[in-house]
């Protein structure tokens, strides 16, 4: 255990994850999202998607040796922002993927104005958290170059009891996953005692050793807060990068998330 109590000063985008790494001006991106989704018979699924583009200027995130920090902030419940990107890049007719399980084909969906998200159309496929995905970019002439990504997903995430009312400090642990290359982000949601919906959250972004411990202030907020309006989910996240030809740079982002996997 590693034990930071202040907010890591950094930008944080693409699943809420730490920024590592800028890239050159004007180099092509690619950026694969996975989430493993609970499939309602014991398993777990993936449906991918994709994005292209020619970017500069961007903290990226990198999930292997995240500082552990914890922090009191306002709560606003989970929105879909669908951002425009400029610049966008053609990465072919299709891209194909394999799972541990199965294989896929996430072919451009145009949101018009916004962007070119690669997407899979189906009931998902079959996938191990934690067993790797590998995509095959065909490319497009004047797009990006022909390319393979080879994806190390997130294994699955197990959280211990969470206590309600801590007597001091407040002791989060989940079972270690995937130390040196994986992250977790636990959100502590609550309301305080004059609101009747919730409203704060303790956001904690950890390095993947399996505990963690908050300190007493933050804690005894989170004691405080009225108990029938207590809600915990939390997400474990792999990234994983990979260069190919002119200058190409791919991004992969997998996630285990009890919001879509819930927990048992």
């Amino acid at each position: 255990m590693r034990v930071y109590f202040c907010l890591l000063a950094a930008v944080i985008i693409f699943a809420d994850a730490c920024g590592a790494g800028t890239p050159p001006a004007s180099r092509p991106l690619g950026v694969f999202n996975v989430v493993d989704s609970a499939d309602g018979a014991g398993g777990y699924v993936v449906k991918p998607t994709g994005v292209f583009w020619s970017a500069s200027n961007l903290t990226l995130p990198y999930s292997g040796n995240v500082p552990d920090s914890c922090v009191d902030t306002v709560y606003f419940p989970p929105v879909v922002d669908t951002a425009t990107l400029t610049n966008q890049l053609d990465a072919g007719p299709q891209v194909s993927f394999q799972t541990d399980l199965g294989t896929g084909v996430m072919t451009p969906d145009t949101i018009p104005g916004k962007l070119i998200s690669y997407q899979y159309h189906g009931p998902g496929v079959p996938h191990t958290p934690g067993a790797d995905i590998i995509f095959t970019i065909p490319g497009a002439a004047g797009g990006v170059d022909v390319a393979t990504q080879h994806m190390v997903t997130a294994k699955r995430l197990v959280l211990g009891p969470v206590d309600t009312a801590p007597a001091d400090s407040l002791h989060l642990t989940w079972l270690i996953g995937q130390p040196g290359l994986a992250a977790v982000n636990i959100y502590l949601i609550y309301a305080t005692a004059t609101s009747s919906i919730l409203n704060r959250q303790i956001f904690c972004q950890l390095y993947d050793d399996g505990d963690q411990y908050l300190n007493v202030f933050i804690s005894k907020k989170w004691k405080n807060a009225a108990q029938t309006q207590q809600k915990v989910t939390a997400f474990r996240y792999v990234t994983t990068y990979t260069t190919g030809s002119n200058n190409l740079l791919l991004l992969s982002i997998s996630k285990f998330d009890t919001l879509r996997a819930p927990l048992p």
